[in-house]
């Protein structure tokens, strides 16, 4: 009998080719990912992988395991969530991580929707998780997380669920606060400002693109702040920023927004899951996020 923690080490290096990226996703050691597997191996008497100094790849003997033994983990998983749910008298949980603002009526929708649908689900919302919200949806410590953007990585399923206009906030003494709407060739002597985490990287993505189409290079600068810091920073006069729509009632005293205009800008928010997550309460919370974020778009 081995321990299917090895198994679900052995899949991630198989969909990873790389014991090293299998580890940085678990969050844990390479040799703890080769000492496991190595165990795994042991106790099959047979080697699943061969490696290489550029990774590894299964043996005709691990593909066959790994194909096999995979949809026994799936079910041996389901099968003990649904027992521990009939045990609680309960729905299941659910672990949510929030790295998108919780002002947002959409993302308050949503979470109203589910509880009033599965109010037997426990529901958790986890904030300030930063970049370890990926290793623990692949270890199951999360069971999905509410991003700004669409990352794509390895493992990891991503479904859109709205979209914002990008606001350009600024302080009230700022000579372009007069003008209705603000053009790029307003900002290209600009300083723009912005957090490290949260919308911050795909703001900074957003900008390097505006910045090559207009020919000219834009001043950033990264903070280590939330997001109600960073705009407290736009009040001093730090630098201008920018906004998702949904974030302007939470302005402080001090700073003003003006939408963008010559292209009008919107920012996606998604739903980030891993693959081989088969919790209940994870199918339904995608099914009604699914189902809202369709009636968006329409």
């Amino acid at each position: 009998m081995f321990d299917l923690r090895y198994l679900h080490y052995a899949l991630l290096a198989a969909e990873q080719g790389s014991f090293r990226r299998a580890a940085a996703l678990l969050g844990i050691h390479q040799t703890q990912v080769g000492r496991r597997i190595r165990a795994l191996e042991d106790g099959l008497g047979a080697d699943i992988f061969e490696r290489s100094r550029k990774g590894c790849r299964l043996t005709a003997a691990g593909e066959t395991f790994l194909r096999t033994a995979s949809v026994g983990m799936d079910h041996v998983a389901r099968a003990a969530q649904s027992v521990a749910a009939i045990a609680n008298n309960q729905g299941g949980s659910l672990d949510v991580a929030m790295m998108a603002t919780l002002s947002s009526q959409l993302a308050q929708d949503l979470f109203r929707g589910y509880l009033e649908r599965y109010q037997k689900t426990n529901l958790r919302v986890h904030r300030g998780v930063g970049s370890e919200y990926i290793p623990r949806l692949v270890d199951g410590r999360l069971d999905v997380a509410i991003v700004v953007g669409e990352p794509t990585i390895a493992g990891i399923a991503t479904l859109r669920l709205w979209e914002e206009h990008l606001m350009l906030a600024m302080p009230t003494t700022h000579a372009l606060a007069e003008k209705q709407a603000v053009g790029w060739e307003d900002l290209v002597n600009e300083t723009f400002i912005l957090t490290a985490t949260g919308a911050g990287p795909e703001v900074l993505a957003y900008l390097q693109r505006r910045s090559a189409e207009i020919g000219s290079r834009l001043n950033v600068v990264t903070h280590e702040v939330n997001r109600e810091d960073l705009v407290h920073l736009v009040t001093m006069g730090f630098g201008v920023t920018l906004l998702g729509e949904s974030t302007v009632d939470a302005l402080v005293p001090g700073a003003v927004v003006r939408p963008l205009r010559d292209p009008v800008e919107k920012i996606p928010t998604s739903a980030m899951w891993a693959r081989h997550n088969v919790n209940p309460a994870l199918k339904k919370f995608l099914r009604l996020a699914s189902n809202r974020a369709s009636r968006s778009k329409g």
